[in-house]
């Protein structure tokens, strides 16, 4: 069969099939073949050999939208886009349509852009003598197919994903309530948990607090036993201190123990380890250590108890089906152990301080009863040897007043020393009776101006202040609450120290107050000559002096007094200084 491509002025036209087909068709039959060319509700379009277009029908230019006008001539691949020329190139170059015509589907493009879906059928052109000379081009629109078949494929998939996403939806929710099961039971059991530490936490002691952990843990749990070992640390064994029910007292009764080395044993790894220790089956585990007393254990779940890095000791449970420690109660048990350490800890730091407190108690009865024996024997002594020591001190003054004369210079000299020594001793008989009526007396304690009880110690010391030419620089002065003589006694001395131990130079004492809580910090600082760091301490001890009698005179008891009155005030008194350097005084007292 040929078709022509008859020409007319306008341009070309339709393709039409030659009259010249033989004696086997008529011309009727050409004319009713042209028309269904013409009228066929598929795009047909000829080509020539270069893939040039040369024709097609109205079908064609309704699925593509160009008139036969605008693409005559042109190229079947710049009209339809870059993939359809690579397989046009492909088809072309190889000898498929020797053989049969080609059929395909693909995706063209319409003059608007759009994409055009079609079905194609190529076929080779021959003429009469079986020489090629073009191409059919067969095209059927399927864009509306295709689309619904996309869409419906589409749907397909929405739908199976969309029925996909309720199954899993439907998992999730599944999934969901029993989580939601699972973590309403789980804080069910944390608030317990909570509950039983706010319960352990006021407890301090011992025996109390471990016997209301056992009765707390088998209220939430009903184990068949609850058993809480503690620690020795001097025989390194783990002592059963509390345990639940007949079975826990029979075994405390016995003194039951495990020792920290033992082998099998969970309680004892557990303690070696300071690891959770667990047997779902203990019949099956080579460290379950059986025991008489406990012959339905069946698991067991040992949990050390740890502060630190220190051992406390094991919370031991059992039951008597196996596999009865789940993850869930595993960590609230382990969480409540955790507890308990830090609440043993607190009970074990509080008996301690009981006893320590107890013994200290003792011990302060015992030393204030030796300082009231002691400040009686000192008073009672002091006060009786006044007597004898002034009847001695009178009959040296009249050797020397009647015997002068008759005694040599070295007579003489030994009558003046022993003289001194009793004025000395009076002196320091004096200083005794004084500490020890300062230590007897009763603090009258009462709210006073700091300023006024200085102005006070200044004024007795004015003869003193004016020899040396001394000055005082005072910054502010709170008011206290104090024994305003024991306090006016307490500057007096503190004044007469620094006056005492000047350098060469003319003394400056300056003295300060700042706000420490509910205590004033005072400080008395001298450019005298200082001391030694080292003697700090020493320096506030009675009769303890740095300097001989010839140096400085005096008894060495200013600053034990200075101490003893701070002290009755609940206060501390402490020195700072360095030799050549002077020295600073501070002390506290209470805020008025």
């Amino acid at each position: 069969m040929l078709i022509e491509q008859p020409q007319d002025g306008s341009g070309a036209m339709p393709p039409r099939i030659s009259s010249d087909m033989g004696p086997a068709i008529g011309p009727d039959q050409v004319a009713f073949l042209n028309t269904l060319l013409q009228y066929s509700s598929d795009g047909i379009i000829v080509l020539d050999l270069d893939g040039k277009v040369r024709s097609w029908n109205g079908a064609a230019a309704g699925i593509y939208g160009w008139q036969l006008e605008e693409i005559l001539e042109q190229p079947l691949d710049d009209l339809f886009g870059p993939k359809l020329a690579i397989w046009w190139q492909a088809v072309r170059e190889g000898d498929r349509l020797q053989h049969r015509p080609v059929r395909q589907t693909q995706q063209h493009r319409h003059k608007n852009g759009e994409p055009v879906h079609v079905n194609i059928t190529l076929a080779l052109l021959r003429d009469r003598h079986n020489r090629p000379v073009g191409y059919l081009l067969m095209v059927q629109d399927v864009t509306l197919q295709t689309l619904a078949e996309e869409q419906a494929t589409q749907v397909k998939k929405e739908t199976t994903e969309l029925n996909e996403a309720n199954a899993r939806l439907r998992q999730q929710v599944r999934t969901d309530r029993l989580q939601l099961t699972q973590i309403s039971q789980l804080n069910r059991q944390l608030r317990q948990i909570s509950d039983t530490a706010r319960q352990l936490n006021g407890l301090l002691d011992i025996d109390e607090l471990l016997h209301t952990a056992i009765d707390r843990i088998q209220h939430h749990f009903n184990f068949y036993q609850v058993l809480i070992y503690l620690a020795d640390p001097l025989t390194d064994q783990l002592i059963l201190r509390q345990g639940s029910g007949e079975i826990g007292r029979l075994l405390i009764q016995r003194g039951h123990a495990i020792a920290q080395d033992a082998t099998p044993s969970l309680v004892a790894r557990a303690a070696r380890n300071m690891q959770v220790i667990g047997a779902n089956d203990v019949r099956l585990s080579q460290h379950f250590l059986p025991n008489s007393a406990l012959r339905n254990t069946r698991s067991e779940l040992a949990i050390p108890l740890v502060a630190g890095s220190t051992l406390i000791g094991v919370l031991d449970l059992q039951d008597t089906v196996p596999h009865r420690f789940n993850e869930s109660d595993t960590n609230l048990l382990t969480m409540l152990a955790g507890h308990l350490s830090v609440t043993l800890i607190k009970a074990q730091l509080f008996a301690e301080h009981a006893m320590l407190l107890t013994e200290l108690q003792e011990q302060t009865r015992a030393l204030s009863q030796s300082n009231d024996e002691l400040e009686q024997f000192a008073y009672v002594a002091s006060h009786d040897l006044q007597e004898p020591l002034r009847a001695v001190s009178n009959y040296l003054q009249m050797v020397q007043r009647r015997h002068a004369q008759s005694l040599n210079s070295e007579g003489n000299e030994f009558v003046s020393y022993a003289l001194q020594g009793t004025e000395r001793m009076q002196q320091l008989i004096a200083d005794l009776l004084h500490f020890s009526r300062i230590g007897r007396q009763a603090v009258q304690r009462q709210v006073v101006a700091s300023h006024d009880l200085l102005q006070e110690a200044v004024a007795r010391l004015e003869a003193q202040m004016e020899a040396s030419s001394a000055s005082i620089q005072v910054g502010y002065m709170p008011t206290i609450k104090g024994d305003p003589v024991k306090l006016v006694s307490l500057f007096q001395n503190l004044l007469s120290n620094a006056l005492k131990y000047r350098s060469e130079h003319r003394p400056v004492i300056t003295i300060n107050a700042e706000r420490q809580g509910n205590y004033w910090l005072f400080s008395v600082k001298d450019n005298g000559i200082g001391f030694a760091n080292e003697y700090r301490d020493r320096i506030f001890l009675i009769f303890q002096r740095l300097h001989t009698q010839e140096e400085y005179p005096g008894t060495g008891m200013g600053l034990a007094l200075c101490k003893k009155i701070v002290e009755q005030h609940q206060g501390h008194i402490y020195a700072q200084s360095d030799p050549g350097r002077g020295a600073t005084f501070y002390f506290t007292l209470p805020a008025g």
